[in-house]
């Protein structure tokens, strides 16, 4: 795979989703899919399933990420599953969106064209906002309220809704107006960064 030059336009007319994944731990070090919500551009949730990692869990991360055991007692879904429920949703020429993007990203195993990552957008100095921080801030939502865990429809919503508040409004902080490519956010901040187009 070679990388496509920052300044490339995205096709018109693509279709947004956004995801979000939940993640428990199979070591130490090992976070493995065990949850993935998608929305499109209405807000609506277009798929939603838990997933049973191939090995066993030695750590839900409860707190975080709303999983316990009795959850995936009975689940047969597995990342196969979801890659190709994924693979009828999702066109290959839409903009894949999300919040830290590249934890989902290798949670699922998977890599997409075209992405807008929430974090990078609304970065400042470098610093990236915590998803619960930049709802708050931006949109005056309260996310991630629930002490049993985060939501991952909840998160992919918040993400949609700041990458479409992004397109609309443009970022004073980055100086892009409404409607500038957002591969123009690299420049701006004098960023390095890619597209990579793969076979």
């Amino acid at each position: 795979a070679l990388p496509v030059d920052i300044t490339c336009d995205v096709p018109a007319q693509c279709p947004l989703f956004a995801i979000d994944c939940e993640m428990c731990k199979t070591s130490e070090t090992e976070y493995v899919l065990t949850s993935v919500a998608v929305v499109n551009e209405k807000l609506e949730c277009v798929y939603q399933t838990l997933v049973k990692p191939d090995d066993p869990i030695v750590d839900y991360v409860t707190e975080f990420s709303g999983i316990t055991e009795e959850m995936l007692a009975d689940v047969t879904t597995r990342l196969e599953d979801v890659h190709e429920k994924l693979a009828e949703i999702i066109p290959h020429n839409s903009i894949l969106v999300g919040h830290s993007l590249e934890n989902d990203l290798m949670a699922l195993k998977m890599t997409h064209r075209y992405i807008i990552d929430t974090s990078v957008l609304y970065s400042e100095g470098g610093m990236k906002k915590k998803l619960r921080s930049l709802a708050k801030q931006i949109l005056k939502l309260d996310i991630q309220k629930d002490a049993s865990g985060h939501d991952p429809t909840e998160d992919a919503v918040a993400s949609m809704k700041l990458a479409q508040y992004f397109l609309k409004e443009g970022n004073k902080d980055t100086k892009l107006a409404p409607g500038v490519s957002l591969f123009a956010l690299a420049d701006v901040c004098h960023k390095k960064g890619s597209v990579v187009d793969l076979p």
